[in-house]
């Protein structure tokens, strides 16, 4: 039964009724709230399991649920821009390399390719290259050795050149590495000799360092020697007609596709500029057409490094990993052996 409460306060007598609870109400402050050392109760403690507070707690839950959304939607089309850039940032970088096949080709020729152009014209299948046309042989190490035996091999210039050299050696005994960046450097046990001739304005190779002589140099004039295109074409001259006359065997490292799309260029101005496609392009032809001239051979491996695997198998805008260094060698050895 409820319970009739009698009380008196300063303000008067006060008369209700109470399930389980008494207030005295002594002052006006008083009478404005609980005060709990003054309940006087058949139990202890006030039930807070209440329908009503279940129904507080249920309104809570789904307030902070209604705000969390709320917000999400808020925030939505700064995250739809923000993603929508990046796709199109990947889009444009993709866009801007260049694949010549589909990447996983059915060729299925057995015979092996003997001329450069066959070489160069196939796809990546994977890590691998795989021509059209003929199959592109790999060699051994011991057919390696066999084939350089008989020849003095001498890698002149930059290090597009060096790096096949140091794969060169690799292949041939996996304890030889060079021991800096750059300058001359020889292998005897391997019959392998390199020099650092980055520049057809400044040291060269001549007859004496060996019977057969690989040369690539272009990048350093590209850019930090740059002296313009007529120089460059004039001291080549010099170089293939000059300074190699009398070398047994010249082979002209056809500069092989640059990726100036590549991050690390995309953010040096210098970089960007230095390998315009243009210029790229006018260096080649002149690398090209002097050495043909010269007499001299092409060692070409631009069919291979213009696709979209060799652009992302780069640490640079200009070397590459060793995936299609590895080919690039290949390649070289299936012209000198």
């Amino acid at each position: 039964k409820p319970l009739k409460l009698l009380g008196t306060t300063n303000y008067g007598k006060i008369e209700t009724t109470a399930s389980d609870i008494i207030v005295l109400a002594d002052t006006l402050q008083d009478s404005n709230h609980y005060d709990a050392s003054q309940l006087q109760s058949k139990d202890a403690a006030i039930e807070t399991n209440t329908p009503a507070n279940r129904y507080n707690t249920q309104r809570l839950f789904w307030f902070v649920i209604i705000l969390a959304a709320a917000i999400t939607f808020l925030q939505l089309p700064q995250i739809m821009t923000t993603s929508k850039n990046e796709t199109k940032e990947v889009k444009r970088q993709k866009q801007s390399l260049i694949p010549l096949f589909p990447s996983s080709p059915q060729f299925n020729s057995q015979q092996t390719c003997t001329n450069m152009d066959d070489m160069n014209d196939g796809a990546w299948n994977g890590h691998d290259w795989v021509p059209k046309r003929c199959r592109l042989r790999t060699f051994e190490p011991t057919e390696i050795k066999q084939c350089l035996k008989d020849k003095k091999i001498a890698f002149c210039g930059d290090s597009l050149l060096r790096n096949l050299a140091a794969m060169l050696a690799k292949r041939l005994d996996p304890s030889l590495a060079f021991s800096k960046s750059w300058g001359d450097q020889s292998f005897p046990s391997i019959g392998l000799n390199t020099y650092w001739t980055p520049s057809v304005f400044f040291q060269q190779c001549s007859s004496k360092h060996g019977s057969t002589i690989i040369i690539s140099e272009a990048v350093w004039d590209m850019g930090t020697y740059f002296r313009g295109v007529d120089a460059y074409e004039k001291s080549l001259r010099k170089v293939l007609n000059v300074g190699l006359k009398g070398t047994e065997r010249v082979i002209w490292f056809k500069l092989h596709k640059l990726h100036r799309e590549h991050p690390l260029c995309r953010e040096d101005p210098r970089c960007y500029e230095t390998n315009k496609p243009e210029k790229e392009e006018k260096f080649r032809e002149i690398g090209v057409r002097v050495a043909r001239e010269s007499g001299a051979e092409i060692f070409d491996t631009y069919g291979v490094t213009n696709t979209t695997f060799s652009a992302l198998d780069g640490p640079d805008a200009v070397h590459y990993f060793n995936t299609t260094t590895g080919v690039e060698l290949d390649i070289l050895l299936n012209m000198i052996c």
